[in-house]
């Protein structure tokens, strides 16, 4: 006859439990460098033309002093992808003026080009 150990179920269980715990610790993996990730959208309504995700162009603080220019206007000419800038001095009902200034990039037309001094429009 088998004597039956009231005990066998638990401690069963509990050698199963002690023999999978070294399975379960954490493992710590080194976390690459992450680089700075920037993300732009638009609202502009697009044309059946422009499929494509836009340019975009960042001009850092040394790209405007290796111009040699204090003048943001004349950098922004120097760029190769510009194709002009307008310009054109608004008169308002109070007298005072309201100075303007458009830009052409790549050929899309001033309207659909943003230009953000600082984050700022």
């Amino acid at each position: 006859m088998q004597s039956r150990n009231p005990h066998k179920r638990s401690l069963l269980c509990a050698a199963i439990s002690l023999s999978l715990l070294p399975l379960a610790t954490p493992s710590f993996a080194q976390e690459p460098e992450v680089e700075e990730v920037v993300v732009t959208g638009s609202f502009i309504r697009r044309s059946e033309g422009f499929t494509q995700a836009s340019a975009v162009t960042q001009l850092s603080a040394e790209d405007l002093q290796d111009q040699g220019t204090l003048n943001i206007g004349e950098v922004v000419q120097n760029l190769a992808f510009v194709n002009g800038a307008a310009s054109s001095v608004t008169n308002t009902i109070q007298g005072t003026s309201d100075r303007t200034t458009s830009i052409d990039l790549r050929g899309l037309g001033a309207s659909s080009t943003l230009t953000l001094m600082d984050g700022k429009r």
